[in-house]
């Protein structure tokens, strides 16, 4: 359904039986089985379950799992009135609506027919308890798990003196017991069905349409629960404040990084890079190249001027500067 009408919103539906004929036939057959009408799988099953925790001893949890088995039947055939039955409720949505191809539907008759024949076929000759291990809740798993040992021992020393005399007796107890196991109080079995219509009755009151009248009445009259209801238990609610605060907190994060983060320790230390870069290439421009081109500028000066006092081809006068040149290095050296 959801594959031919793009919404699992009951409310937008309606009117798909003649849209969906394979798909509403199945669906039905899914609806009677695990409503638990007798004669289908699930009629069998719920009556098994619910047998094996009537004989454990807690009423309190087996009248609990009644009341979920009869709130499963009203609601899935509130389920099943919604969507298949009365008028569309969105015409763009039901105009739109077709029956799924065979890969769908194939399997879904598949399934409707086990839903109302497996139970029948387990059931004969006791199939169910043959292919399924034993429960385990059980009576002498729990009513009698205390004394079951005792018991046991005394059972054993009897059975040992008289075994011919006891043997009905055990083979009674045997069968007794996978009958407790297996099977409601008589009253009971006969009542849980007509429970079980009832639920689907009390479904098709309030859902019959087309205006949902008493439906209506009772959600106003039970606004609150219907409310906490409609919001889910108001977990989608707390999902989505967690997604909104997980986003704050991204978009705390972006701002960190972007204004904190590159600002002040990237960006800053990049531009603190370039101030000192610059700094250095000024005075690398202004006081050590022109100190070097000042030294080299003085001696060059120097060799010039020095070139002028010496004539062309006067040995004499060259001898003369080299030993006023070592006279003043000797007198340095030997003044320090």
């Amino acid at each position: 359904m959801i594959h031919s009408v793009h919404t699992n919103d009951m409310r937008l539906m309606g009117g798909l039986s003649k849209k969906m004929p394979i798909t509403f036939l199945t669906m039905g057959c899914a609806i009677v089985a695990i409503a638990g009408i007798p004669f289908t799988s699930g009629y069998y099953s719920k009556d098994m379950i619910l047998a094996n925790i009537w004989h454990s001893g807690d009423k309190a949890l087996f009248w609990c799992m009644l009341l979920t088995a009869l709130m499963t039947a009203f609601y899935m055939s509130r389920l099943f009135i919604l969507t298949f039955w009365g008028d569309d409720r969105d015409h763009e949505k039901h105009h739109h609506a077709h029956e799924s191809p065979f890969l769908m539907t194939g399997p879904l008759v598949v399934l409707a027919f086990l839903a109302l024949a497996s139970g029948v076929l387990l059931d004969r000759n006791g199939l169910v308890y043959k292919l399924l291990p034993k429960p385990s809740i059980s009576v002498a798993a729990t009513a009698h798990g205390a004394e079951a040992p005792a018991e046991a021992a005394k059972a054993d020393a009897h059975a040992a003196t008289a075994p011919e005399a006891h043997a009905p007796a055990e083979a009674h107890a045997e069968g007794h017991g996978e009958h407790a196991e297996g099977h409601l109080p008589h009253w009971l079995h006969l009542a849980l069905p007509f429970l079980v219509l009832g639920s689907i009755g009390l479904a098709f009151f309030f859902y019959r349409g087309p205006d949902y009248a008493a439906a209506d009445s009772m959600k106003s009259s039970l606004s609150a629960l219907f409310t906490v209801l409609d919001r889910r238990w108001y977990l989608d609610d707390a999902f989505d404040a967690l997604v909104r605060l997980c986003d704050k907190v991204a978009a705390l994060a972006f701002w960190i990084d972007a204004n904190v983060v590159d600002r002040v320790f990237v960006d800053g230390w990049g531009l603190l890079t370039r101030i000192v870069s610059e700094i250095s290439n000024l005075l690398d421009a202004l006081v050590v190249d022109r100190t070097v081109d000042g030294f080299g500028g003085l001696s060059l000066d120097l060799g010039v001027g020095l070139r002028g006092l010496v004539k062309d081809g006067q040995i004499q006068e060259y001898l003369m500067y080299v030993a006023i040149a070592f006279s003043l290095a000797a007198t340095l050296i030997l003044t320090r």
